[in-house]
């Protein structure tokens, strides 16, 4: 299991957190769980095996999210 964590800005609502979980879970079937957070700015994903985080990043971007960063965490 790995996990990873996004820099997101532009999520100002509980409706934005809702969204992009819901979107990267469904769209992300290695995905274990994903958790939004717009106080942090960060999104953090939990995952079976790799993944294409780029792939992860265009979603989220094509939401109208803006992705900072990405760094793999332990």
């Amino acid at each position: 299991m790995k996990t990873y964590t996004l820099k997101v800005e532009g999520m100002t609502c509980p409706h934005c957190e809702q969204t992009i979980e819901k979107e990267v879970k469904s769209n992300f079937k290695e995905v274990l769980s994903v958790r939004a957070d717009r106080i942090k700015k960060l999104v953090v994903l939990t995952v079976l095996k790799e993944i294409d985080l780029k792939k992860v990043t265009k979603l989220i971007e094509e939401m109208g999210y803006k992705v900072i960063r990405d760094e793999k965490t332990l």
